[in-house]
């Protein structure tokens, strides 16, 4: 019999403000910027190598930090959506969707509104095969594999205050079992193999390498791609964005990082510096795109109104 580690429960975690952003430090999860309007309601279940969360805040902005001993996770958005964002990519997930990423780099959540989340995370050698090539991939909510984690994670949260001590083993063993049927059919799908889904990867890369350029915009990533219009944008209709979108966000997250790197500096030079390092003409044109994807964010559920 193969040993198994103790659980350990936080059941209805609900904090504000500093104490919220502190606590989702400690779950690997970095709140950035303003904290004191910060709401929080949370489960989390650690399980034998696995980490099982249900997460409801209202941060616009999130560094998701993943550590050596992980080995990959499953994101399902439960209301609102969210931008997941590693360095080469960008993936909106509406509700009812999830995200396949690989564990040991880190992630940003992003969100104008409230959203929530269940998150599972599992450390490398639990019995699921991750394969190469996982990065951040999509699956749409339809997925029966999908439909079945986030039912049976809801039902383990649920009931995690009355699983007698021998009861555990098992329900870790159909944890993993549902978390490897999704890591299987992700690594099956027509969406991860799918020719669009490389050219939308080789377009990210161009956008990261060209995106501080004033002059480039998407017909010039066109060119570089050396593709129709329309092949490109129907790549990126897939994953449910644009190529006009995917290179806003990057330009937006680069000159966010810059005015943060400045030290919050008030001067309206060196914030219009910044924007144009990251590609913008203006801090005009800088806040006009900001507003912009703000206002094709979900709207928020109902618990943070």
């Amino acid at each position: 019999m193969r040993a198994f580690s103790e659980p350990k429960l936080e059941s209805g975690i609900a904090l504000v403000g500093i104490p919220a952003a502190e606590w989702m430090r400690e779950k690997g999860c970095e709140v950035v910027a303003a904290q004191e309007g910060l709401r929080l309601f949370s489960d989390v279940l650690f399980l034998d190598g696995l980490s099982l969360g249900r997460f409801y805040h209202n941060a616009r902005e999130v560094v998701r930090h993943a550590g050596s001993d992980e080995g990959g996770a499953v994101l399902i958005v439960l209301d609102g959506e969210v931008d997941v964002v590693d360095e080469a990519a960008t993936v909106r997930v509406g509700k009812g969707h999830g995200l396949v990423l690989r564990g040991g780099r880190p992630i940003r959540l992003l969100s104008g509104n409230p959203y929530g989340l269940v998150e599972l995370r599992l450390s490398p050698h639990r019995g699921v095969v991750i394969r190469d090539g996982i990065s951040l991939v999509p699956i749409v909510a339809e997925s029966a594999s999908l439909r079945l984690l986030l039912a049976v994670s809801s039902v383990i949260l649920n009931v995690a205050g009355s699983v007698p001590e021998d009861g555990w083993a098992s329900t870790g063993d159909v944890l993993r079992a549902a978390v490897a049927g999704v890591f299987d059919d992700v690594a099956r799908s027509d969406n991860f193999r799918r020719p669009s889904n490389l050219l939308v990867d080789r377009a990210r890369r161009v956008i990261a390498a060209r995106s501080s350029d004033q002059e480039f915009n998407v017909a010039s990533l066109t060119a570089l791609l050396a593709v129709s219009p329309a092949l490109l944008h129907r790549s990126f209709a897939v994953l449910g964005t644009t190529p006009l979108t995917e290179l806003r966000r990057y330009r937006l997250e680069t000159a966010k990082r810059l005015l943060r790197g400045g030290g919050g500096s008030s001067s309206a030079r060196a914030q219009e510096e910044a924007v144009r390092l990251a590609g913008f003409r203006s801090l005009r044109a800088f806040r006009s795109a900001s507003r912009g994807l703000d206002d094709e964010r979900g709207s928020a559920f109902g618990i943070m109104k």
